[in-house]
């Protein structure tokens, strides 16, 4: 039987460098019914980048806006009443719509994603695991979201550069958050160009097997997109969380 049509939405601005690979990892999904929606305001357009195929839409804005913006401009175009978030410079497996949609539905959950996310810093050959606290507020990491569009709608994100998903899963309305067990379809890429910096000498961040992290992904593509990112300033909250995941 065929899943209901999801919405994958990948903000994006002058990040050429890591594009290519985040579509094609969209187009390795098994999960037959979805659309990738890319949304670029950058000074220079990502959009010769884009393979021919009907389930990419490449939409360019001419004005440069927060990414709390973005994503619901991405909402308003998706077709899919289900939406997932599609970061344009972490690693998803191949199995990672399936999972999350499934996940989602038997639950009857409005939202759902990781609480203990991978990340890996290819730069340094080191992985962590990021470990939400059990008693705190539900939460789940930005770039694993994946919601009901009935829930954006009555729920949308706020207007802002930095935190609006966090803000998004921690708005007083009415929902159902669901925390996943398998953090193997997600790997959090950090790098110098991260749009939220990532301290992970906190105690949230715990050290992670890199071995581990090798075999869910290729390490090597990896190495060679990241290499030439420089250092860039980054006015982010540097407190002891996961960030915005970007």
């Amino acid at each position: 039987m065929t899943g209901p049509l999801v919405t994958c939405i990948m903000p994006t601005a002058d990040r050429h460098q890591f594009v290519p690979r985040a579509v094609a990892q969209f187009l390795r999904q098994d999960y037959a019914n979805r659309e990738l929606i890319v949304l670029d305001d950058g000074a220079e357009p990502a959009g010769d980048l884009m393979p021919d195929d009907s389930r990419i839409r490449y939409v360019r804005d001419e004005r440069r806006a927060p990414i709390g913006v973005k994503r619901n401009r991405a909402c308003e175009l998706a077709r899919g009443d289900v939406i997932v978030h599609w970061d344009d410079d972490d690693w998803s497996a191949p199995w990672r719509v399936r999972y999350q949609v499934e996940q989602l539905l038997a639950a009857r959950a409005d939202a759902c994603g990781l609480d203990r996310p991978l990340f890996y810093d290819p730069a340094e050959r080191k992985a962590w695991q990021y470990v939400y606290p059990a008693n705190a507020a539900p939460w789940v990491y930005g770039a694993t979201l994946c919601y009901t569009k009935a829930f954006w709608r009555r729920n949308p994100f706020p207007p802002i550069g930095v935190g609006e998903d966090s803000r998004f899963v921690w708005a007083s309305v009415s929902k159902k958050v669901l925390a996943l067990d398998d953090p193997t379809f997600f790997v959090g890429i950090i790098h110098a160009a991260n749009t939220s910096r990532k301290q992970t000498c906190g105690y949230r961040w715990r050290s992670y097997p890199v071995a581990a992290v090798d075999q869910l992904m290729a390490v090597s593509e990896v190495l060679s997109e990241v290499s030439d990112v420089s250092d860039v300033s980054d006015t982010s909250d540097t407190s002891d969380t996961a960030g915005e995941g970007r």
